[in-house]
């Protein structure tokens, strides 16, 4: 991210359009602590992440430090690391059309954020699916050092890894606010290892 760059690198402004953007085997990094946007790397309806992507380094003052969505996204491989944001250190899914996120392959690491170290699903039907992968070492700095689930959201557990992460106050892997619509399956061969 280049000095000054405070706007997400890629981004449909919420249009909701129908057109995916697709990443493959590129890096963007968004500079660190001394280069601190407004915004995630990328702000879209639609991401597809498949392999080689990494998505690094940024650090926002607003949500989802590498990824935020509005509508749909996937991750089948890659690298999400060393973002920081108030709300999903590296992905937000939080829009106004049930939005969702399937990761299948890949690794989430060393991510930190307030709420959700890791990943932050918001209200309105959200969606998070877990099939594969590993989410390692995230922090917050409040609730939920892997996975913050906010009300009306709901969670799919099925495979995967998530191990060493912290939260300063409330749920070191995963916190589910209280309230009507949370929905959370475990199933599978899911493992969630102590710190």
């Amino acid at each position: 991210r280049g000095t000054g760059l405070i706007s997400p690198l890629f981004s449909d402004n919420g249009i909701g359009e129908r057109a995916v953007l697709t990443l493959f085997n590129i890096i963007l990094d968004g500079g660190g602590a001394a280069k601190k946007s407004k915004s995630s790397l990328i702000s879209l309806s639609y991401l597809a992440i498949e392999e080689g992507p990494v998505l690094s380094n940024n650090h926002t003052t607003g949500d989802g430090g590498a990824i935020s969505i509005n509508m749909g996204g996937s991750m089948k491989g890659g690298e999400i690391h060393h973002n920081v944001a108030e709300r999903g250190g590296a992905i937000n899914v939080a829009g106004v059309d049930s939005p969702s996120f399937t990761m299948k392959s890949g690794s989430i690491h060393d991510n930190e954020a307030t709420y959700g170290g890791a990943v932050y699903c918001g209200i309105d039907m959200a969606a998070l699916v877990f099939i594969d992968g590993t989410i390692f070492h995230n922090t917050a700095q409040i609730d939920g050092g892997a996975l913050y689930i906010a009300r009306d959201a709901s969670t799919a557990l099925k495979g995967g890894r998530i191990y060493g992460k912290t939260a300063s106050k409330r749920g070191n892997g995963i916190i589910a606010e209280v309230g009507e619509g949370i929905d959370i399956h475990l199933s599978g061969s899911i493992r969630m290892e102590g710190d």
